[in-house]
């Protein structure tokens, strides 16, 4: 009787094991699901997008300013070139603008009020090497902007900031402090160019400034077709007393842009009759 009754309590306790075992298993199961979806997730980088506010100055995860990115543009020209100057091999120029605020106040050992800048941008390539942007001299800063992380920007203020870097021209993302760009996904045309900067137009698109006229653009007065005596002189004024001329006037000058008297001979030389001073008159 005792041995039958010690067998079915060790066979209930089994029974019981087994169920704890299958339900440990389980829930090991979904927590190996669960983390595994989280790690998953979070191994999927997140990129930033322009017109986004990302963090910056950033030591360790706290960070204390702000900025909103209005352009990133990969290759191209500069918005405003200051000097001809192609990119070094195996380099592309990238140049970032927004506006950068202080969401936190940074202050000295002394308790002055320092502001916050823009972390230098930094490129991966697609083997993940890390490499800091290098400032391209060939761009100049737009008017209304300040160069990248030169001008702080303290509690309560905007500063526009502006930044032209070299990046290797196999890199794959951007990176300004904690956030991240997918470099793939930029258009490499300057119409991302937000509406505060101004875009250049190519030269042969320029409004051209007004050419000066030239004499022989210059509307002219017809001559006097008569058989009378030229009477003038073609040295400067005072030089030259008024005397009869063995040549032959071509036009008189435009009273609105010359003196009167302007006379253009046939020869090709030019100087002062009484002819045309009376005809100017």
């Amino acid at each position: 009787m005792k041995r039958g009754i010690g067998a079915a309590l060790a066979a209930g306790a089994l029974f019981l094991a087994g169920c704890s075992n299958s339900s440990n298993l389980e829930e090991a199961e979904d927590t190996q699901v669960t983390t595994t979806g989280v790690a998953t997730e979070a191994t999927e980088a997140k990129f930033a997008q322009v017109g986004d506010m990302i963090p910056v100055d950033c030591i360790g995860n706290e960070c204390s300013g702000e900025f909103k990115v209005e352009k990133i543009q990969l290759g191209g020209e500069c918005e405003v070139p200051l000097i001809s100057e192609e990119a070094p091999d195996g380099m592309q120029l990238i140049q970032l603008s927004g506006v950068l605020t202080a969401s936190k106040e940074v202050t000295d050992n002394q308790g002055a009020e320092i502001g916050v800048f823009p972390e230098t941008p930094v490129a991966w390539d697609s083997e993940k090497f890390k490499t800091t942007g290098e400032w391209s001299g060939s761009c100049d800063i737009p008017q209304q902007y300040e160069q990248w992380s030169t001008i702080p920007a303290k509690m309560g203020e905007k500063i526009r900031m502006y930044g032209a870097y070299l990046i290797p021209k196999d890199a794959k993302e951007l990176g300004i402090a904690n956030s991240k760009f997918d470099l793939s996904k930029l258009e490499t045309s300057s119409e991302q160019s937000p509406p505060e900067l101004t875009v250049k137009k190519p030269v042969e698109e320029q409004e051209q400034p007004a050419r000066m006229t030239t004499i022989e653009e210059v509307p002219a007065a017809p001559a006097e077709q008569e058989d009378e005596p030229v009477v003038g002189y073609t040295e400067a004024p005072g030089q030259e007393a008024p005397h009869v001329m063995e040549k032959q006037i071509a036009s008189c000058g435009d009273p609105a842009i010359h003196e009167t008297g302007t006379t253009f001979f046939t020869d090709g030389t030019s100087g002062w009759t009484q002819n045309c001073a009376s005809q100017m008159m």
